[in-house]
Formats: structure tokens, C-alpha cells, sequence
């Protein structure tokens, strides 16, 4: 009884992996910035599932997509998401477009380490070059050599930066020359 039982359900695993087809969809994937050629690294996925890999060093990928797979996602750091219908396609070259917006977002702390802004422990202001201030020592710096300066409060922020900088810190940024 459990030979024919065994039998049934292997006989059953064959019917069912006949009928999951899949297809191999590839193509590059390259970059609208002159100069940028093509992108390693971008991350191509099915819709949907967790099915996913990156382009190479070449901006190529090779992905088993099922049959009923609808729609591949492109996504990279700097440029804007796509999402793309496979359809009867099984080679699709992507050209990506960068995507400003996103990369205001990112700060970097101490070491030069980035971050995402929301992704700190501590809280941090950002002040543009044309901020100016009327009564301090500060005012020895010349405010055209200012690129940016940014105060971090608190002391997760300061740990960065050693004990001297309990209270918080404030890093006045110069463009190098």
C-alpha cells in the first residue's frame, strides 16, 4: 500500500512540474548619462515574487521567469524604477534614466560613511552656503567658502566624534579646491 502510495505522488510531482513552464528572459542594461555605458549591478525582478538577480560587470543578466510572469522590475541607486511587460519577449535591453531626486536623501557621517537620512539614530539639520549668522565666532569664516553646514544633535551624533562633542556637533563642510 505505501509503494503504490509513494508512486502516486511522485507520478503526481511529474504532472505538476510538466505543466509549470518557464522561459529565460535576458538582455542589458545601460545608462542614459553619457559616458555611463552600461550598468553593473541593477536589480531585475519578477513582480510579484522573489524571484531576482543583478546585472554583471557587463550590464547582463539571465533570469528563469515562469510562464505567467507578467512584468520585470529594474531598480539601481540613482535611477528611476522601470517596470517592464515581458509579454513574448525573451531578450529586453533596458535603458535607464537617472533619477536626482532620490539621491538628496543620502548624509554622510564621520569616517565618510553614507547613510540614508532616515536611517540615523540621531537627528540632523542641514543649513545651505547662503545661511548667514549675525553674532558669533563663526562670523570669521567667509560665508562663500561655505558648501554646507550640518548640526547633529545629541550623543549618538557625537560618539562619531569623540567626547569632546557631547552636546552635539557642528560641521562646517568647504568644497575642496
Amino acid at each position: 500500500m505505501r509503494k503504490i502510495l509513494l508512486m502516486l505522488l511522485v507520478f503526481c510531482g511529474f504532472l505538476f512540474s510538466a505543466n509549470a513552464q518557464q522561459k529565460i528572459v535576458s538582455g542589458t542594461v545601460t545608462s542614459s548619462v553619457e559616458g555611463e555605458g552600461v550598468l553593473p549591478g541593477v536589480t531585475v525582478s519578477v513582480k510579484g515574487t522573489t524571484m531576482g538577480v543583478t546585472t554583471d560587470i557587463n550590464g547582463k543578466y539571465s533570469l528563469v521567469v515562469p510562464d505567467n510572469a507578467v512584468t520585470l522590475i529594474f531598480s539601481y541607486i540613482g535611477m528611476k524604477k522601470q517596470e517592464v511587460d515581458i509579454g513574448n519577449l525573451s531578450v529586453i535591453d533596458i535603458l535607464m534614466e537617472p533619477d536626482v531626486l532620490g539621491l538628496n536623501e543620502v548624509v554622510v557621517t564621520a569616517l565618510g560613511i553614507s547613510r540614508e537620512k532616515k536611517s540615523l539614530g540621531y537627528s540632523v539639520q542641514q543649513i545651505g552656503g547662503e545661511g548667514f549668522d549675525y553674532g558669533n565666532a563663526a562670523m570669521d569664516i567667509n560665508p562663500d567658502d561655505i558648501e554646507s553646514i550640518s548640526v547633529l544633535k545629541g550623543a549618538a551624533a557625537s560618539a562619531l566624534y569623540g567626547s569632546r562633542a557631547a552636546n552635539g556637533v557642528v560641521r562646517v563642510t568647504v568644497p575642496c579646491t
